[in-house]
């Protein structure tokens, strides 16, 4: 009875295992399907994109493809307009404000042909640290148009050249108008200290010439200054000099001043202190 019931089992055992279903189930799995069901897809999170804000949408309005369709209040509201009262012209690249001066495709950092430019002063430093010597070079510039325009200005960089092209930029940034009596001399003696320089300046006649200290002398041509006598006492630093100098043609007193502060009229003054 016993024999009966293992042999059934036994041979019933043989048959599943000789059935295509379990020989399926019974056969290995590829190893790249299996790498496939054990390892996560990995998914690019796509992050949405801002839109970008232009006048455009702020404002809602419609913008024309046509130049000369354009409206300014499409840009800026019409409100500010009113308020700013800037004229715009109709371009390509839509509404601009006007500009009284024309575009010449001149570099930014070109210095103008009819600035005199001079070289004052070129100093040169070294830093000693723990990783070496740090050499820097200092140059001082003053530029001015012969005409009563004149500035200096100041540059330092690692090498010369860079350094006086950023004092170049500083003296133009920097240019002043300096008051002139007939077109040649200071208006009046001027006397005034910086630091430890003082300097004096004497107004002279026609045909004098410039009779100062060659950093004096350069500024003037610069600011088209061609009779004076000047006297530098004390430091005679180039640095402290030019500033000094700009020091004293700034503190002039034009017949305008002295008309305010006296009470008087122009033509008084003038006949007065001019003789004219």
């Amino acid at each position: 009875m016993f024999a009966r019931s293992t042999l059934a089992s036994s041979t019933k055992a043989a048959s599943l295992l000789a059935s295509p279903a379990t020989q399926a189930v019974r056969q290995p799995t590829p190893a790249v399907s299996l790498v496939a069901s054990v390892t996560p897809k990995r998914f690019v999170r796509m992050l949405p994109i801002k839109k970008q804000v232009t006048p455009t949408s702020m404002w809602r309005q419609p913008l024309s493809k046509d130049p000369a369709k354009l409206d300014p209040s499409v840009f800026v509201p019409a409100k500010t307009l009113e308020q700013i009262a800037i004229p715009f012209t109709a371009s390509a690249n839509g509404p601009l404000p006007a500009t009284p001066y024309e575009s010449t495709g001149a570099k930014a950092n070109a210095i103008p042909k009819n600035l005199k430019k001079t070289l004052v002063s070129m100093r040169r430093t070294v830093k000693v640290t723990k990783g070496g010597k740090v050499m820097s070079m200092s140059a001082l510039v003053v530029v001015g148009d012969g005409n009563g325009s004149v500035g200096y200005g100041e540059g330092k960089d690692a090498e010369a050249p860079r350094a006086v092209k950023k004092a170049t930029a500083a003296a133009i940034k920097n240019m002043i108008a300096v008051d002139r009596y007939d077109e040649r001399t200071v208006l009046h003696d001027l006397d005034t200290t910086f630091k430890a320089t003082h300097i004096t300046m004497r107004a002279a006649p026609p045909g004098f010439g410039i009779r100062t200290n060659p950093n004096v002398h350069e500024i003037c041509r610069c600011a088209g200054i061609s009779d004076l006598s000047a006297k530098v006492m004390g430091s005679r630093n180039p640095i402290n000099v030019v500033k000094a100098t700009f020091k004293a043609l700034q503190m002039q007193q034009t017949a305008d001043d002295l008309a305010r502060s006296r009470g008087l009229r122009i033509h008084d003054v003038r006949k007065l202190v001019y003789g004219q």
